[in-house]
């Protein structure tokens, strides 16, 4: 709802400067926790939990640290923007990690709500102030504020260097699928998701890639809100079975009503431009013309969501890291070929990408699945 107003109070190319920084950010906070804040919901004893959740904290601040120092020596914002939203995306993770391997699913939600209304809010108020980088600085003070909301997650911190030493050598020697394939997986991800950003930035300027992530904003936030909780969810119902039962218990979700559901949501989506006009005003024509595209990108991502939560808990993160790697090429060569058609008719391929690589993450799950449980 704040977009139908912040689309009237800040142009194009100021939500392509948030855009840009947000994708970084994305980057820098994979760097920072290396995946292991996944490895909390499958950690049954609490101390160990304490400690691990003591040295993802510790290992996140001293990292963003060298990225900060470093990102002092470059010339742009943008680069230190993404550093410093990186890190305060990184501690936020953590906590909803924790949060989520102790089932507060409920408090979780509120703080879904809380931060959604910080950032409007601080975004609203700096339209008073008058530099490029306002909407993303506002967004990184209301994610330092955050922060405060896992006050009782900090106090759970342990200070005692011997102990964070041997978690650390230990976490690193046993799950070695999360830091170096999660890692992978997610930065390849990460690179498919911004692709369509960056060249549009590329190839069209400011005021096509800030289109795109306005459209981007709309639509991503609730499909992303939406296919997290759920993905949270069914990690920490899986996190506590033992793969055996894990198995059985993701063989038996049907989602024949989902895709009911979705399919009319996607074509009718394509009839809805003057809602899409209403909701944005003037000078975000090609925004409107990139919203149902964008929408059946998004509801492709949740289905296939749902699955790559069990590439995690079975530890078969490496197939996960090919099959995006094939993702992240379909996505750049569809620009790449269809780039002189203009960014909305790359962006059809965009979406015939995710189809064909969420169709390889089911099969290829459940074909591992069943070759190793049969």
């Amino acid at each position: 709802m704040s977009l139908f107003f912040l689309a009237r109070m800040y142009s194009p190319d100021e939500f392509s400067v948030l855009a840009l920084v947000q994708s970084l950010s994305t980057f820098f906070a994979v760097f920072f926790l290396l995946q292991l804040h996944h490895v909390l919901p499958i950690t049954k004893c609490f101390e160990e939990k304490k400690a691990l959740f003591s040295v993802l904290v510790f290992q996140t601040l001293i990292v963003s640290f060298v990225f900060f120092s470093v990102s002092l020596l470059s010339s742009g914002n943008i680069f230190l923007l993404g550093v410093l939203l990186g890190a305060v995306l990184a501690l936020y993770n953590t906590n909803i990690s924790l949060m989520t391997s102790s089932g507060e699913f409920g408090l979780i939600s509120k703080i879904y709500i809380a931060r959604a209304v910080l950032i409007s809010t601080l975004q609203f108020s700096f339209f008073f102030l008058s530099f490029l980088e306002r909407l993303a600085v506002s967004a990184i003070i209301a994610e330092v504020i955050v922060q405060f909301l896992f006050f009782r997650n900090y106090k759970l911190l342990k200070f005692d260097v011997k102990i964070l030493k041997l978690k650390l050598i230990s976490v690193y020697k046993t799950r070695s699928d999360f830091y170096i394939y999660g890692s992978f997986q997610e930065l390849i991800a990460i690179a498919a998701f911004f692709i369509p950003l960056y060249l549009i930035e590329f190839r069209f300027g400011s005021e096509a890639s800030g289109n795109y992530g306005m459209a981007s904003r709309l639509v991503w936030a609730p499909a992303i809100l939406v296919s997290s909780s759920v993905a949270q969810v069914l990690y920490g119902k899986l996190g506590a079975l033992s793969e055996k039962d894990a198995y059985n218990y993701i063989k038996k979700i049907k989602f024949i009503p989902v895709f009911f559901l979705f399919i009319p949501i996607g074509i009718g989506s394509f009839f809805m431009e003057p809602i899409y006009k209403l909701i944005l005003g003037a000078n975000w024509d090609l925004a409107v013309e990139m919203f149902p595209l964008i929408i059946c990108w998004a509801l492709i991502f949740m289905v296939g969501t749902i699955y790559r939560v069990c590439y995690r808990v079975f530890s078969i993160q490496k197939k996960l890291v090919y099959l995006d790697f094939i993702y992240m090429l379909l996505v750049g060569a569809s620009f790449f070929v269809y780039m002189e058609a203009g960014p909305v008719m790359s962006l059809w391929f965009v979406v015939l990408a995710c189809v064909v690589s969420t169709s390889m993450v089911i099969s290829v799950l459940f074909l591992t699945l069943n070759k190793r449980f049969s």
